[in-house]
């Protein structure tokens, strides 16, 4: 199935359930909500990948720039050696929170095993490696991965434009949006969320309606048997999104 409702077809769906209230004014800004929402989702949802610009790697350097400009959250990362027929591959890196610097002594590139971002909220971001590594003259090595890109910004000048996800998601982008509508209106039916005291949260209303849809989406992304394809927290993923009890209720 392939990309075809635009913003404007959710609105259309969404406004007779509100009654027809004035949304002019903030419906852009509604959508975008909602597509923020979906798209930060710690899942690394197939439509919202990119394979990372490969990163050659220098002698003697640990950290090292990223230079995608659309670059949100590192989703697998991988060091390949580029001299050989054909190219060799590591495992994929384990991606951490954080790495020390370490530049007192170099290590073979296939042996790294980690990488995180730079401790920094300056430009450009950067990936640290496990340490800094040794390349000797005539191999070249490279840093490759894929990563969740940024979304485009919903405004009132693009509301015509197609979404990113396939139409088969577009029923959990309806069911945000009309959960941001009923909030608009101070409709009961926009529901709630409750933070338990063992700290699992419970969604009620039409918010419920749009987590739980979005959990399924979710795990529907991540079937087939043996190990997950991608990391339980990608790198740049806030930890506390996790804190989510059984069903998200």
């Amino acid at each position: 199935m392939g990309a075809t409702y635009t913003p404007n077809d959710a609105i259309t769906y969404a406004t007779p359930f509100v009654k027809g209230i004035p949304i002019t004014a903030v419906q852009s800004a509604a959508c975008d909500f909602i597509q923020s929402y979906i798209w930060r989702y710690p899942v690394p949802w197939r439509w919202a990948m990119k394979a990372l610009t490969p990163i050659a790697l220098v002698n003697g350097t640990q950290d090292y720039t990223i230079a995608d400009s659309d670059y949100m959250q590192l989703v697998r990362a991988r060091i390949t050696r580029t001299d050989t027929t054909p190219n060799q591959n590591n495992d994929n890196l384990t991606l951490v929170h954080f790495l020390a610097p370490d530049i007192q002594s170099n290590i073979d590139p296939m042996a790294v095993t980690s990488c995180s971002h730079v401790p920094t909220t300056a430009a450009p971001l950067k990936l640290r490696l496990t340490r800094s590594v040794g390349v000797s003259a005539g191999t070249t090595y490279q840093i490759n991965g894929e990563y969740k890109f940024a979304p485009t910004k919903i405004v009132s000048g693009n509301m015509a434009t197609v979404l990113a996800f396939q139409d088969h998601y577009f029923d959990i982008f309806c069911d945000g949006l009309l959960w941001r509508l009923y909030q608009l209106a101070d409709d009961s039916r926009a529901g709630t969320m409750t933070v338990r005291n063992d700290g699992t949260i419970a969604y009620s209303g039409q918010m419920g309606v749009f987590i739980n849809g979005l959990m399924a989406a979710a795990q529907a992304e991540d079937w087939g048997a043996g190990d997950t394809m991608y990391p339980e927290q990608p790198l740049g993923m806030s930890s506390s999104t996790y804190n989510i009890g059984i069903l998200g209720f």
